[in-house]
């Protein structure tokens, strides 16, 4: 694997699962019934870093619902029950189709079954709603010339 995509994928793993755990901790919180990711969190100390607010808008929000479809996904993905975490992360990306972090899930599966023609889909789909901070360059590998 090109080490650049592996740093990638990982950088987009390492970043959503950052966001799933902070939905969390929001939501605990603020008790409401909608989870707020970006931008204008009520938290303070809650907003900003890689994930905060674009120029294009504040991050969409999790209804209940769907977010209890993701919480379902995580507990059997946890059982290593991808069928059953695969049903979730679906049923939360159906719900809450603009959002991220059911594809975040999505790709786990894929990731734990080793499919990588599945990653690759999940990643293009985390992508599309959110684009993230541009990757630096790879460094470069051998020898420097002096």
């Amino acid at each position: 694997m090109d080490s650049r995509l592996f740093l990638r994928r990982a950088l987009v793993v390492t970043l959503t699962m950052s966001v799933v755990g902070a939905t969390a901790c929001v939501k605990e919180r603020t008790g409401d019934d909608k989870v707020p990711l970006r931008g204008d969190s009520p938290v303070p100390g809650a907003a900003g870093g890689a994930m905060s607010g674009t120029a294009a808008g504040p991050e969409p929000v999790l209804s209940v619902e769907s977010q209890q479809a993701l919480e379902a996904g995580n507990a059997a993905f946890r059982r290593k029950d991808y069928a059953g975490a695969l049903a979730g992360y679906e049923k939360a990306a159906k719900l809450s189709p603009e959002h991220a972090a059911p594809w975040m899930g999505v790709y786990m599966v894929a990731r734990a079954r080793n499919d990588s023609k599945a990653m690759d889909a999940a990643q293009a789909e985390l992508i599309k709603r959110d684009p993230g901070p541009p990757l630096a360059p790879a460094p470069a590998t051998g020898p420097s010339k002096p």
